[in-house]
């Protein structure tokens, strides 16, 4: 509207140095007759002003051409003293030039119009109606303006009107193009995503939403290179959705793979450890046991262990139900650890238990070959007077031999006699310095 108002001035202007020189001539020109027809002259000019504010001199090219023409004419018929037809070619100018006026408004509007629907189809592309919705909206708004005034007729406030809506729709372009990074980063974001889906198995499990994600990626890309960000917002839009699908397709999988491993891990330790706690429970091993604490130590420990990893697979169920895809995988893996402490310390238990084990039949033996010596004894009685019956005994640290048997008192007391039982013994030592604990001996008298 300022701009039309220096329009208006400038044609103002013009019409008054038309009139100053026409004026001018009038005092110089020696002539008595008809006056100069300064007024007419003067509203020639201003209409081909008006002509020019609507670029005449393009669009009605002809007409104006003819008007300036005339008006010119004029000019020249006042020099010769020909006022009345110097009147005649300033109404003929000024006629001429509302003609070119009349004609080159409507595509004047035309081209403004034209600039402003460009601009404003540039900022959608680029999304302005988010990024720029406040000068978005006020472009559409001076748009309709125009076609308002258009539609009355009013070609210079329309054009006017057109002009506004180009330069608020520039305006948005430029505020909606510094939107490029931020574009850039969800793209980053969304890439991040197909990357962790790809991590979870996405490529098997989802490949067809990995595949839509990463194809609205490319286009996402190659449309904000050609300044098109609505299309690129839609685009990564889509691209999250489907690489949301992907993740959340890969990571359930996932939950579902690990979570049964974590299982046939745990119930594998369970078996292995209730097994050894079975065998721990039998009597013939009690005895045994009682020499091996460590043994009890190690299988609670192992116990505990055992617990924690049947718990950390109830959470890993529990959390895989809640979809919670990520809590799950971690419980699962934490099972899984739990029950491989169990089983690399299994070999340590089933050592122990072997010893017992070992140590168990040991005693069983004793017991048998007391049990069968005390038998003898009883059976077999001193057949010749002063002769004893002597069992060899199982002593760990201090064993029966020929030598400490002589020594005890209650044999010779003095160990330097034990030839005398390995002679009346002979049929049953086939080495003096190897005998057995259970063994039964004849002993002579001192």
């Amino acid at each position: 509207m300022k701009k039309q108002g220096n329009i208006k001035n400038n044609v103002t202007k013009r019409s008054l140095y038309v009139k100053t020189a026409l004026v001018a001539i009038l005092f110089t020109v020696a002539y008595c007759g008809d006056p100069i027809p300064v007024e007419k002259m003067a509203n020639a000019k201003d209409a081909i002003a008006k002509a020019e504010m609507v670029n005449a001199k393009e669009y009605a090219k002809e007409k104006y051409d003819a008007a300036v023409k005339a008006l010119f004419a004029s000019h020249n018929q006042v020099s010769e003293g020909e006022m009345e037809e110097a009147a005649k070619k300033a109404d003929e100018a000024k006629k001429l030039a509302e003609e070119a006026f009349q004609q080159a408004a409507p595509t004047y509007a035309a081209k403004k119009k034209e600039k402003a629907e460009d601009a404003i189809t540039k900022a959608a592309d680029l999304n302005a109606e988010e990024f720029a919705s406040e000068d978005y909206q006020n472009a559409l708004n001076e748009k309709q303006k125009g076609e308002e005034a258009e539609k009355a007729g009013d070609f210079i406030k329309a054009a006017r009107a057109y002009e506004e809506s180009e330069r608020y729709a520039q305006k948005a372009i430029d505020t909606s193009k510094a939107q490029e990074a931020s574009l850039k980063q969800r793209i980053a974001m969304v890439q991040d995503k197909i990357r962790k889906a790809e991590e979870a198995g996405a490529t098997e499990s989802a490949s067809a939403e990995l595949s839509q994600a990463k194809q609205d990626i490319a286009s996402a890309e190659q449309n904000i290179n050609s300044l098109k960000y609505k299309l690129a917002v839609v685009n990564i839009q889509n691209a999250e959705t489907k690489a949301d699908e992907a993740l959340q397709k890969a990571m359930e999988q996932k939950a579902e793979k690990k979570y049964q491993e974590a299982q046939a891990a745990v119930n594998s330790s369970k078996t292995s450890l209730d097994d050894l706690k079975k065998q721990m429970e039998d009597p013939a091993l009690q005895e045994a046991l009682k020499e091996k604490p460590q043994a009890q130590e190690l299988l609670s420990t192992l116990q505990d262990s055992q617990s924690a990893a049947e718990d950390a697979l109830k959470n890993a169920e529990k959390a895989k139900n809640d979809k919670a895809y990520e809590d799950s995988i971690a419980s699962s893996e934490e099972a899984i650890r739990l029950a491989k402490v169990v089983e690399d310390q299994i070999p340590s238990l089933q050592v122990l238990l072997a010893e017992a084990k070992q140590r168990s039949a040991e005693l069983e033996k004793e017991k048998q070959e007391k049990a069968k010596g005390n038998k003898k004894k009883q059976e077999t009685t001193t057949v010749r007077k002063g002769w004893k019956k002597y069992t060899v005994r199982y002593i760990p640290k201090r064993r029966d031999c020929l030598w400490r048997i002589a020594g005890y008192k209650f044999i010779y007391g003095d160990p330097r006699l034990w030839p005398r039982i390995y002679k009346a013994n002979k049929h049953k030592i086939k080495n003096p310095d190897l005998i057995y604990p259970g063994q039964v001996f004849d002993i002579p008298p001192k």
